[in-house]
């Protein structure tokens, strides 16, 4: 069953001792583009994150975030060399300068590398815990971009029983034109007349068409550049039919089969 581009999953999980969110959106797009929006040490899944979405959609653009609802555990690095190097050099800067101001601890701790707060570091046995989070807010998108399909699938598989109402109008009214036109002309005429107005091979070709569309529609797996690649075919035979036959039903009929197909072609570019 074809599939949508437009969805939405979000799951939770824990890590480095804090609690994440990981939010999973999909848009249509022409091609499969992935988007990363991830926290500070947590680059190191960027590739593996990249090949599961590959693994799982052909096409849209798939935007990824993780962000920390409650943030991980920190804690504070004091590095004490460096605290006594700076209370060194100041006391010896007082004494050379004659100033009498004591140096206070705040001054020192306030120091460029002093005083250094640190997120708990990202390990790649964390992987297990965003995985199982991905899955689970993939298996929510996927649900969406599954009803989105089944709704387009709805309206095409509607408009092709038109077309399909439309097209078996216009054999017997083909028919009755040549029938007509070959009453008025010469035996000279006649032949290459009844080549230029034949339109059984395009007619036989539409229908094929449909079929193999709508047994597409059903198959578990379809593209939706397939898909608009048949109906191009559609909208080519249905043009010369149209232009073999200048008449005024006919040109009705091919019309309304060809602003059937535009549609469909516009659903179909949000079909995965």
């Amino acid at each position: 069953m074809i599939r949508g581009m437009t969805g939405f999953g979000q799951a939770a999980g824990e890590a480095s001792g804090g609690r994440f969110v990981l939010e999973i959106k999909s848009l249509n797009h022409k091609f499969l583009d992935v988007v990363l929006h991830l926290p500070p040490g947590f680059n190191i899944f960027e590739s593996r994150i990249t090949k599961l979405v590959q693994k799982k959609v052909r096409r849209g653009r798939i935007t990824v975030a993780l962000n920390f609802s409650s943030p991980p555990k920190q804690s504070i690095v004091l590095n004490k060399s460096l605290a006594q190097d700076y209370h060194k050099n100041l006391k010896a800067l007082s004494r050379q300068l004659g100033l009498g101001d004591s140096i206070k601890l705040s001054d020192i701790v306030s120091l460029s590398g002093v005083v250094e707060i640190q997120s708990a570091k990202i390990s790649q046995d964390m992987w297990p815990k965003v995985n199982s989070a991905f899955d689970a807010a993939f298996h929510a998108l996927i649900k969406m971009r599954e009803q989105e399909g089944l709704s387009i699938y709805q309206d095409v598989n509607s408009k092709l029983q038109q077309l399909q109402g439309f097209l078996s109008q216009i054999p017997s009214r083909a028919k009755l034109i040549v029938s007509q036109k070959s009453k008025s002309l010469s035996q000279d005429d006649l032949p290459l007349f009844l080549r230029n107005s034949d339109i059984n091979e395009e007619v036989s070709r539409l229908k094929y068409h449909i079929n193999n569309f709508q047994k597409k529609l059903k198959m578990p797996v379809v593209s939706g550049k397939e898909l608009d690649f048949i109906s191009q075919e559609l909208q080519r035979e249905i043009n010369t039919v149209g232009a073999k036959l200048p008449d005024t039903q006919i040109t009705s009929y091919v019309i309304k089969v060809k602003d059937l197909i535009e549609k469909i072609r516009e659903q179909l570019q949000n079909v995965e």
